[in-house]
Order: C-alpha cells, then structure tokens, then sequence
C-alpha cells in the first residue's frame, strides 16, 4: 500500500488485494493497524469488508 500511495488505490486495487489475502494475512493486517498510518488503516478495513462481502 505504501508503494502504491493513498491516491493510487481504487475499488479494484481493494478487490485484488482482497482476492490475495487468506485469513492469516488479514489477521496480521488487522493487528498491525495501530502502526499504520490512517489512511493504510481505513483501507486494510477496506479490504476486510471485500473479503467478508
């Protein structure tokens, strides 16, 4: 997400990740939150919502 930067990140970008990730990484996504930057935690939540449907 870094790499990509908050401007470069759209609904596809999100369903991709969201197709990458398995539960284990979604785990440690979640839990690494507080770390993130805001913006990098609104889309992990993001991505979770796509997973989860």
């Amino acid at each position: 997400m870094a790499h990509l930067g908050r401007n470069n990140i759209d609904a596809d970008t999100i369903q991709r990740f969201a197709d990458r990730l398995d539960d284990r990484d979604m785990k440690a996504l979640i839990a690494s939150r507080p770390q993130m930057p805001g913006w990098m935690g609104d889309i992990v939540l993001k991505i979770g919502a796509a997973k989860n449907g």
